[in-house]
Formats: C-alpha cells, sequence, structure tokens
C-alpha cells in the first residue's frame, strides 16, 4: 500500500544520492518502510530539479508540484520564519490529509522532509 507522501525542499544541484540518503535516515528513524512511498510533493520551481526527478524515475513514484501560492494557503505546524512551507504544506497537499505523520525534518541543512 503505498499511503506516504514525502514533501521536499532542497538546495538547487542536489544529487540523487544525497536525496536517497535523507529519506532513508528520516525512514529508519521514524521506523516507516520505503515500499508505503506514494510520491514526492516539492514547489513548481524544482520542476527541473534533476536530483529529485531522477529519484521518482529510479523509484517509480510521481513528483507533485504545488505553487507558492498554493503552498501558502496551508497551514503547517512549523513554519519557516521567511518564506511558506514547501516540505510540511506539499506533504499536506499531495496526501490530502490534514496532519503530518513526520513534521519537517531538516538533514544537513539540504534537504528538508515532512511526511503525510
Amino acid at each position: 500500500m503505498q499511503s506516504l507522501w514525502i514533501g521536499i525542499g532542497c538546495r538547487r544541484g542536489i544529487s540523487r544520492e544525497t536525496i536517497e540518503t535523507a529519506i532513508a535516515q528520516v525512514f529508519d528513524q521514524y521506523k516507516l518502510s520505503a515500499n508505503h512511498i506514494a510520491g514526492l510533493a516539492t514547489v513548481d520551481r524544482k520542476f527541473d530539479e534533476i536530483g529529485l526527478l531522477e529519484y521518482c524515475e529510479a523509484h517509480h513514484v510521481p513528483l507533485l508540484l504545488f505553487s507558492v501560492e498554493k503552498l501558502s494557503t496551508i497551514a503547517v505546524p512549523n513554519p519557516s520564519l521567511d518564506r511558506p512551507s514547501v516540505a510540511e504544506a506539499a506533504a499536506i497537499l499531495a496526501s490530502g490529509s490534514t496532519h503530518l505523520i513526520v513534521p519537517k525534518q531538516v538533514i544537513e541543512h539540504r534537504v528538508t522532509i515532512a511526511i503525510a
């Protein structure tokens, strides 16, 4: 059953390997199974982010993209101070849920992951 949507924010030029490591770390910490990943979701500015595209292709999951305007309409538990939430809001929007299974986790200051 693929039911977990990963909201993800990342620095430009992030590698697929870095994304895989970050996701594995969070899934291990929260005792989640990667077999349940439904897809990744992020801001539409990342439509051409190679690491995200390669991850989704390798794992046969979709990448959902949301506008900054759409993301900013979602109330999140851990808002950023200087910009709308990406990881938490994208996970909530993609899943259709109103709550997060995993609140945002910042990995090595390069990848932010939230799961709904």
